[in-house]
């Protein structure tokens, strides 16, 4: 059994090989679509390690690190990201962060930036919708969610926001349940 897996390692490697090695972001990809966040941020840790500072790599990472739950890291991946480079995308990545971490009012100015650089990413608005609800900002948090719709009506994550604005709205003229139900079965 052991040569067997010797020689299947052996004859794995060698076709590795005669093809071109996967890419950084190939290999971050396929942990994604696997489910293993820990496994891309180790390799990321390393390739930051390896080739100092970038916000690539950081933005990568601090994705992972949202996937994984760990706001704390992402929170400062992004943070790290926007001071080498201030995209949007970074912006998100910590706005989302800190709406996660209960920072509202940090996560609005973020995702405010985020719409300022580039305002065609649903989830900005989304995620700046979830914080201005949270803050009672609802009549703001409705518009945000309509424009998220808007730009990603395809987006699962979006669409569920929603539903859960509807179905919770601290404001009795937004909260409907059947809105919330037709959202949710979309």
């Amino acid at each position: 059994i052991f040569a067997i897996c010797l020689i299947s390692i052996s004859l794995v490697n060698l076709n590795v090989y005669a093809e071109d090695p996967p890419t950084l972001g190939q290999i971050i990809r396929e942990k994604y679509h696997q489910g293993d966040y820990k496994g891309a941020i180790r390799i990321l840790d390393r390739a930051i390690r390896d080739t100092g500072q970038d916000e690539g790599l950081y933005m990568a990472r601090a994705s992972m690190k949202v996937y994984d739950k760990d706001y704390e890291g992402a929170l400062s991946d992004a943070s790290k990201a926007i001071r080498l480079n201030a995209s949007f995308s970074a912006y998100e990545i910590r706005g989302r962060s800190k709406y996660e971490l209960g920072d509202f009012q940090g996560s609005i100015q973020d995702l405010n930036k985020s719409i300022e650089l580039r305002g065609d990413s649903g989830y900005s608005y989304s995620f700046r919708a979830m914080s201005e609800a949270e803050i009672g900002q609802n009549e703001s948090a409705y518009k945000d969610h309509e424009k998220a719709i808007e730009l990603n009506p395809d987006s699962g994550e979006i669409v569920n926001n929603f539903a859960w604005f509807y179905a919770t709205s601290s404001d009795e003229n937004y909260r409907d349940p059947s809105k919330s139900i037709d959202l949710a079965n979309r």
